[in-house]
């Protein structure tokens, strides 16, 4: 794995969006995995600018979301389909019919509403290239630690460390989601990954050296970058991380 140092989490988000970006340009109908989080927010930010400067078209391109919680409607303010509009879609010109959320309305079925979220990652050819966050327990997109890389899209109960995490987001009388609609990685081509700015989230690559997070498996193959900002800018002792897998792109 290469190690990039950057300036700090702006500089990061920048290089993450120009790498997405010459990917759309290589390929204007990319399949686009996208991610939630609070690193995301700048990455979203770049590609905004991008687009409203007239470098980038996002017409064609598809996307498929990683994960949503199940409970929440879309008009959520929690929930991952409102994050991606307030944050990226409601700004750029992504078809609507091309962008994918796992739903969170869903009651029954789970099963046989997963294998669908499969096959239409499916029918566009697998995804190209796929932005993640990993969370302070090494978790890539509510896929815990306790999971297999080669793991399903499935129904996943989130571990008490996640939800602890997640509570401080919604209200005091407003219990947490305990369960989400998980995206699996094996469609995966090429990888982004951002670290997510919690205490304690660099651990993802440096910490959990007994093997249980999947931000450890993941990094320590060798066809990866991690771009990491060179100091603590974010004033409780961690810092951001971008891992790239070194593709065509």
């Amino acid at each position: 794995m290469l190690v990039i140092l950057k300036r700090d989490e702006e500089d990061i988000s920048r290089q993450a969006a120009q790498l997405i970006a010459s990917a759309v340009h290589k390929k204007p109908a990319l399949a686009l995995g996208l991610a939630t989080g609070s690193t995301m927010v700048g990455v979203y930010k770049q590609l905004v600018r991008l687009h409203k400067q007239g470098s980038l078209d996002f017409s064609r391109v598809v996307t498929f979301n990683l994960d949503e919680y199940l409970g929440l409607s879309a008009a959520h303010p929690q929930s991952f389909h409102y994050f991606m509009q307030e944050n990226l879609f409601a700004h750029i010109n992504v078809d609507p019919r091309n962008v994918h959320i796992p739903d969170g309305t869903i009651r029954g079925n789970y099963d046989q509403y997963c294998a669908s979220y499969e096959d239409a990652i499916r029918k566009t050819g697998g995804i190209d290239l796929q932005l993640l966050g990993i969370g302070r327990n090494g978790h890539i997109g509510f896929n815990e630690p306790t999971s297999s890389i080669g793991s399903r899209t499935r129904l996943k109960v989130l571990s008490r460390e996640t939800m602890d995490d997640n509570s401080k987001f919604f209200a005091p009388d407003e219990e947490s989601p305990r369960c989400a609609i998980v995206d699996d990685e094996s469609h995966i081509g090429m990888e982004l990954k951002c670290g997510s700015g919690d205490r304690g989230s660099d651990g993802a690559f440096d910490g959990l050296r007994d093997g249980s997070g999947l931000g450890l498996a993941r990094s320590e193959q060798k066809n990866f970058s991690r771009f990491q900002d060179r100091a603590d800018t974010h004033g409780d002792g961690t810092t951001r991380t971008l891992l790239t897998r070194r593709e065509e792109f």
